[in-house]
């Protein structure tokens, strides 16, 4: 049980620091802890630590062992069809926990292999197994080549080409154990920030290392990349209704990446901390300021997630006819970029394809559109080095990496003067799109409200930011020097987005129950 804490401490077994007494009285089971934390990176470690029922692993496989199989099994393939690809993924993910009440790691091996055939007349097929062992891979092969013989041939990849993360301390070369100690650490500078009215503290991380291969006629590349994400997260009550501090910061790098600033942990303390005025927020449509987090989350679902070529399939979709057209402030620009070094880049997208930037709003204009090849058959739109393969099936889906809106110039306090009397929202919590409206709704931690260009103290949890796409980037009336960046991971597609505080006008409710 996790409990609420009183006066007193002991010294921990792991950090040798001083860790809080808690009172039996009042007492928070994992289940509660788990629905109380919501869809947070905490949560998500907890539940990997032991708040779920363990998932079978995936056996291991030798990478050098995977990438002959997948070629062999592409020549099979390819000897029974005009064409033919491959596509195997190797993921081994990582959670760790150091928290009251909880403190480990779990570890999760995945593999995704998918061969793909295209038959003379245009049909496509394809299977997908989850075992990359050579056997398994070319028992597959075997399976799609005996449904081809309708003008197969040879093979031809050409020289193979590797892209490899570069890394200080490997993951492949350390143990788990081993990675609990900077956790451990950051806990400890936790706690000593605590208070009484905090319940529940954590420190918690996922460290993933994959490795994907992509063969074809004239592609055979291979690369690994290893990501961090390191978190704090602080629980506390604020009357009836607790409320969650967190900060998560995530980078492509290795183990050496689980670290925080002092910075990050005062600040999800000082959230967890926050009295909030009572009752909701006041509900309609006012002028807001958007934080980087929240300025994210609109992009991430309204622009990204829109202006993709598996979107613009949709017979009724608002985006497409306003392609080319003004659709935000013409100080707005917004760009993703798989090759700029961020959390989720890669050099060679998941088909083959070779990254590059792609400016999807340029001052202001619907530019352009994310593709991969299915994308590009049905629509007609050209391949921007954006298809990307689901861990599990395999599914290739036009997906933003890196996501960039350009900085301005206004500092806070010209962001709070610009909506003169409104709201300043903080800290996304998620968001949604009606596509096919191009309607938006982002949940958010907290609104404060702005009197004269100044906060007034009142503070609001639990709301909704509402509005069309269009309308809530074309307000724009501010853009924040200062930028921010929001890792995601939608369908075990890492993403970031890094964006800057906008001012603009938007419906305002309090969050709806889920």
């Amino acid at each position: 049980m996790l409990r609420h804490r009183v006066e007193g401490s002991t010294r921990g077994p792991t950090t040798g620091r001083r860790r809080p007494v808690y009172d039996d009285a009042v007492s928070l089971s994992r289940r509660d802890l788990l629905r109380l934390l919501g869809g947070s990176a905490a949560a998500g470690a907890l539940w990997a630590c032991g708040g779920a029922a363990p998932r079978a692993a995936a056996r291991r496989s030798d990478p050098e062992d995977v990438r002959r199989a997948l070629r062999d099994a592409v020549a099979t393939v390819r000897g029974a069809f005009p064409a033919a690809s491959g596509w195997a993924a190797l993921r081994t993910r990582t959670s760790l926990i150091a928290a009251s009440g909880a403190r480990g790691t779990a570890t999760e091996v995945t593999a995704t292999v998918v061969l793909r055939a295209q038959s003379r007349g245009g049909a496509v097929l394809e299977r997908v197994g989850a075992d990359a062992t050579p056997a398994a891979i070319a028992a597959l092969a075997a399976e799609l080549a005996a449904r081809g013989g309708d003008g197969g041939g040879t093979l031809d990849p050409g020289p193979p080409i590797a892209h490899l993360a570069t890394v200080a301390v490997d993951p492949a070369a350390t143990e788990p154990a081993s990675w609990l100690a900077p956790l451990d650490a950051i806990l400890a500078r936790t706690l000593e920030q605590g208070s009484s009215r905090i319940v529940w503290q954590a420190a918690h991380g996922v460290i993933d290392d994959e490795s994907a291969w992509t063969i074809a006629d004239g592609v055979d590349v291979a690369r690994r990349t290893v990501r961090v994400t390191t978190g704090v997260s602080a629980m506390a009550w604020s009357g009836n209704r607790p409320m969650l501090g967190e900060v998560v910061r995530g980078q492509a790098a290795g183990v050496e990446a689980l670290a925080l600033p002092d910075a990050a942990i005062t600040r999800a303390t000082a959230q967890a901390l926050e009295l909030l005025t009572p009752g909701d927020v006041p509900a309609g449509e006012v002028a807001v300021v958007l934080d980087p987090s929240v300025t994210a989350a609109l992009l991430a679902r309204g622009v990204a997630a829109v202006a993709t070529s598996g979107a613009w399939t949709m017979p009724d979709l608002a985006a497409r006819a306003r392609l080319g057209q003004t659709i935000a402030a013409a100080d707005v620009t917004v760009v993703d970029d798989p090759t700029s070094g961020g959390f989720a880049g890669y050099a060679v997208d998941d088909e083959g394809q070779a990254a590059a930037p792609l400016t999807l709003v340029d001052r202001g204009v619907l530019a352009a559109v994310l593709c991969d090849a299915h994308g590009a058959r049905r629509t007609g739109l050209p391949r921007t080095g954006h298809g990307r393969r689901r861990p599990g099936d395999g599914a290739a889906t036009a997906t933003a990496s890196d996501l960039t809106m350009t900085a301005g110039a206004a500092d806070d306090d010209a962001l709070l003067e610009a909506i003169g009397d409104g709201l300043l929202i903080e800290d996304a919590l998620g968001a949604a799109v009606d596509p096919r409206r191009w309607q938006v709704v982002v949940r958010a931690a907290r609104a404060r409200r702005v009197v004269r260009g100044r906060l007034s103290g009142h503070v609001w949890g639990d709301v909704e930011l509402r509005g069309e796409v269009p309308a809530l980037l074309g307000g724009v009336t501010a853009i924040g020097a200062a930028t921010a960046t929001r890792i995601g991971d939608d369908d075990g597609l890492p993403s970031s987005v890094t964006a800057p505080a906008v001012a603009t006008r938007g419906l305002i409710t309090p969050r709806r129950s889920s």
